[in-house]
């Protein structure tokens, strides 16, 4: 099974550099200023005035408002009644709500993937062994997480397991790419993807679910961390 990228991979092209796909206006004022948001350029609180915003992306405003709605959807921007939309904030309660979910899903997905991938499939999984370039950005290392995990779950043979877990991943991405601009968390989780690897790779499905609850609850305690650091 094939999981189409999201629009903002789709722009962003994938972690080794792929060439990005046409948009529609609306899916680039959405994509753009998604990626804004993900990457902290617009950060909380932030008022998204819209033809400050249509005038920057080159576009009218019809196209800033359509995706505007979008993120709100995802929670990564609110709308206050009869005043301006803003960015939304990062609380810890969201942070914990997401993460309790995941810790359930994503070893699932993991442990499906060990008994129903393919051998392309398990081939593309263990290409992302080798982990990220050395000199590799903060965004690279954000794609290279999120293809690898999407590699994973959509081995696991459930279309409605792998919707459900693309939109957590969407709306955890905000403080996932702030943790890994930190060195020293990429480096813990190539480790842990390592091991996760391998435990696809010898169809290993009970090692496989818990080599990737405890990846998920590293993540989330690194994110709190982060909170709770007020970054």
């Amino acid at each position: 099974m094939n999981v189409p990228e999201s629009l903002a991979e789709r722009l962003a092209g994938s972690w080794a550099g792929s060439a990005p796909q046409a948009l529609t206006k609306s899916e680039y004022a959405y994509v753009r200023l998604r990626r804004s948001i993900l990457e902290n350029e617009l950060t909380a609180g932030t008022v998204l005035d819209q033809e400050p915003l249509a005038k920057e992306l080159g576009v009218s405003t019809t196209p800033v408002r359509e995706a505007l709605r979008r993120l709100e959807a995802e929670h990564l921007v609110v709308s206050r009644a009869h005043r301006e939309t803003v960015v939304a904030p990062v609380t810890q309660a969201f942070v914990d709500e997401i993460y309790q979910i995941r810790l359930a899903l994503d070893p699932l997905a993991a442990g499906l993937a060990t008994q129903l991938a393919t051998d392309e499939q398990l081939a593309n999984i263990a290409s992302f062994r080798p982990g990220p370039p050395s000199r590799s950005t903060g965004l690279e290392r954000f794609h290279f997480s999120r293809h690898l995990h999407r590699a994973i779950y959509s081995a696991c043979g459930n279309n409605r397991l792998v919707d459900i877990l693309e939109q957590l991943w969407d709306v955890s991405d905000r403080r996932r790419f702030s943790v890994l601009k930190s060195q020293k968390a990429v480096a813990a989780s190539h480790t842990e993807h390592v091991r996760i690897i391998d435990a696809l790779l010898d169809r290993d499905a009970e090692l496989a679910s818990r080599l990737m609850h405890e990846h998920v609850r590293n993540s989330g305690t690194a994110i709190t961390d982060e909170l709770g650091d007020g970054c």
